[in-house]
């Protein structure tokens, strides 16, 4: 369904006169296939019945018409329910205000709906009980949650401050964090009393921020709502933590089949594409995210650019050498390509994502097109492919949040896996983030080959490269896996084993 589409037809349909048949048959005619699949009282087939509206009587139009808005307006609900229930839910009690408070408040909670509005959400509180039980029926609905709890004299308020955030502690534990807490902002009244609950709250197991004045209070609000962390591994339940507007179409990246589309329409002059890089690099500067030096280095945006117009230009517009050298590209290391975009697509941020969306399709299309089958281990014929496996190193809290049996979780960007164990384990060990205190995975794949999903495969990609030995299979963007087993380390091996089979592919449909 299409927000703007079923708008549009209740906005059309109003407007039409009852005996007007032509404006009514230019309504159906322009709406049906959006009207079809929602059709629960058979509007379409009594209009088909009648091979279109010639032969139906201006009494039969009026009630076409009445039906057509009521399904248009119960539509527009269900969209407007979808949006709410995948919208970022911002919940602030503030304990005890007073008029001034209060007036602050209301100015805060316009800024941020004007902000935020087509993001999330905010309510206002100023009973404690009523603020929890709502964060309980909201988070229980699957709708991220941002929490706020204000004071505005700490001394004599600190009791219910931290009963308040230990309310909060309880919800989520109660509920085997179902409920998503994306964080806890908390506001006090001075540098004082900051100081005090940074100490009280050190030990607290959520993301928690504490602040005493508003301009730091819009900061962290804008934090939460453009998270800035580096992920490689999500999991697909949190994927409206981060994606709220492009999450349909990142998620097309693996489903999709891009072989109709045409590389010729992503020539970097035609997109843009170097304005577009430089655009994304200024939003990583401004707001310090964290990501490879290379990514924002001054000349990376035409450096790229140039590099990816040159393959055009020798490929004189022979579309498989296209993508056998845009893959080539990417497997150099002095280009940056894989670098780039992938240090982009990892940072889980909706505003550069969307600035380097046209170099992620570039190499999606180029990726799906690129013919290896001389090459490759993975045969039609075959029931199952060849095992594969990527080496990784997580965060141990990281790793035991996300890594359970039964768990679908999404691979955010562009990843390699190889036919060889050896390999794997040689990325996990040369990897910068390496280290005792961290959990070093290693995956296994088996790729359920079926006519369906063939053009989805891993393609190898290591007869472009200057590493062949590495046997590289590549994979797009937000594929998705489950996984069925996970083997501890042990005296024989002393990585966890994690294996994967292919993701429900309609799991993020429930978000």
């Amino acid at each position: 369904m299409q927000m703007a589409k079923l708008n549009e037809a209740v906005h059309i349909l109003d407007k039409v006169k009852d005996e007007d048949r032509q404006v009514v048959q230019q309504f159906y005619r322009i709406f049906r296939g959006l009207l079809k699949s929602y059709d629960n009282n058979g509007i379409m087939s009594e209009v088909g019945q009648f091979s279109g509206f010639e032969n139906l009587s201006d009494e039969y139009i009026v009630e076409i018409k009445e039906k057509l808005l009521h399904m248009t307006q119960g539509l527009m609900g269900l969209c407007n329910s979808i949006v709410n229930n995948t919208s970022v839910h911002l919940l602030w009690y503030f304990i005890q205000p007073d008029q001034e408070d209060l007036q602050e408040m209301n100015e805060i909670v316009k800024y941020l709906s004007n902000t935020y509005q087509k993001k999330g959400q905010i309510k206002t509180y100023q009973d404690k009980e009523t603020f929890i039980k709502e964060m309980e029926e909201y988070g229980l609905k699957q709708n991220p949650i941002i929490a706020f709890v204000s004071c505005n004299n700490y001394e004599e308020q600190n009791d219910e401050m931290l009963d308040s955030l230990f309310s909060i502690l309880k919800l989520k534990e109660t509920h085997q964090d179902k409920i998503k807490l994306q964080g806890v902002i908390l506001q006090v009244d001075c540098e004082e009393s900051y100081n005090m609950l940074k100490e009280e709250t050190q030990e607290i197991p959520i993301k928690l921020e504490v602040t005493y004045d508003y301009f730091e209070f819009y900061n962290e609000v804008f934090k939460f709502m453009n998270p800035q962390e580096f992920r490689r591994i999500i999991l697909c339940d949190d994927i409206n933590l981060y994606y709220l507007t492009i999450k349909q179409k990142f998620f097309s990246l693996h489903i999709d089949n891009f072989s109709n589309l045409s590389l010729l329409e992503f020539e970097p002059e035609k997109i843009n594409l170097q304005q577009k890089l430089e655009q994304a690099i200024d939003i990583m500067k401004k707001r310090e995210i964290k990501v490879d030096k290379l990514i924002k280095a001054p000349d990376m945006a035409q450096k790229l650019t140039n590099e990816i117009s040159k393959q055009y230009k020798e490929a004189k517009r022979n579309e498989q050498d296209i993508c056998g050298r845009i893959l080539k590209l990417y497997t150099m290391e002095s280009a940056g390509l894989y670098k780039f975009v992938n240090g982009c697509l990892n940072t889980l941020n909706e505003d550069i994502i969307i600035l380097i969306w046209d170099l992620v399709m570039l190499l999606r299309i180029a990726l799906q097109k690129y013919d290896d089958s001389p090459y490759t281990a993975i045969k039609i014929q075959d029931l199952v492919a060849p095992k594969l496996f990527r080496g990784i190193n997580l965060s141990q809290d990281y790793f035991n949040r996300i890594i359970k049996v039964g768990n679908i979780i999404c691979l955010a960007s562009f990843s390699s896996f190889s036919l060889s164990q050896d390999v794997a384990l040689q990325f996990i060990l040369q990897d910068e983030n390496f280290s005792k205190d961290r959990a070093s995975i290693i995956f296994e794949y088996e790729h359920k080959i079926s006519t369906y999903n063939y053009l989805q495969r891993p393609k190898s990609i290591s007869q472009l490269s200057a590493y062949s030995k590495e046997e590289e299979y590549l994979l797009p963007p937000s594929y998705l896996f489950k996984i069925y087993k996970i083997d501890k380390p042990n005296d024989d091996f002393q990585f966890f084993k994690v294996y994967l089979t292919q993701g429900n592919q309609t799991s993020f449909q429930k978000n």
